[in-house]
């Protein structure tokens, strides 16, 4: 993809500048991406609040070494809030779910009932674990690049993802 191209997922239009080695990613205007939560339903996810946004990048940085920068924040032609991030990018394609599988487990995580994920050593559960949200290397490796990752979990979250509650 050129920078030209850009790409349109659920939470973010994305493209790649070429020349500066990442990927930039736009929200959707007044929107914060998507966050986990517990429901009649449920474990489903929802519109974030800025807050549970820029807390699940920090996250994400922090437990899976990635660099997301905050780029910045504007406003679109209708006065509506767009948050501009950045991410390195990484060359590859989408590994199998048994890659994924793998990675996940050898980082402690445990795979949850509701197949998301969750690491006891340090209360972690991690969301949206799809292969869309990981990059295969071409040297094998398996990197995760946009995966919904919140600290503590409250007690319907760990129900929902097969965590006896204490």
């Amino acid at each position: 993809m050129n920078s030209a191209q850009a790409a349109f997922g659920r939470e973010h239009r994305t493209w790649r500048q070429e020349d500066a080695g990442r990927i930039y990613k736009s929200t959707y205007p007044n929107q914060f991406g998507r966050t986990a939560f517990y429901g009649s339903g449920g474990l489903g996810n929802t519109d974030a609040l800025p807050f549970e946004y820029l807390t699940r990048l920090a996250l994400h940085n922090e437990i899976f070494g990635d660099d997301v920068v905050i780029e910045c924040t504007l406003e679109d032609d209708q006065g509506r809030l767009v948050t501009v991030i950045s991410q390195s990018f990484i060359e590859g394609d989408h590994p199998s779910q048994a890659h994924i599988d793998e990675y996940m487990t050898a980082e402690r995580f445990v795979k949850t009932r509701s197949g998301d994920w969750y690491r006891a050593t340090d209360d972690i559960a991690a969301f949206d674990g799809h292969p869309g949200n990981f990059i295969h290397t071409p040297d094998g490796n398996v990197v995760p690049i946009d995966l919904v990752p919140i600290r503590h979990p409250d007690a319907d979250h760990l129900f929902m993802l097969g965590v006896p509650k204490s």
